[in-house]
């Protein structure tokens, strides 16, 4: 059997996207938003991959 190697969650998106996202300052746009999560996955993370899902068609 294969077992498949649990990655960390931010290096599972392009570099490209990450860079993006920092200069553009977006995740901390999202906080002032008031975007919050009680328990799993972060919003931040969940709004990348969302973003990234958009252009793998």
């Amino acid at each position: 059997m294969i077992m498949i190697a649990q990655k960390e969650q931010k290096n599972q998106l392009p570099k490209e996207i990450q860079l993006a996202f920092k200069e553009l300052k977006v995740l901390q746009h999202l906080r002032n938003a008031g975007f919050k999560k009680r328990f799993g996955f972060s919003c931040s993370y969940l709004f990348q991959i969302i973003f990234v899902l958009i252009f793998h068609h």
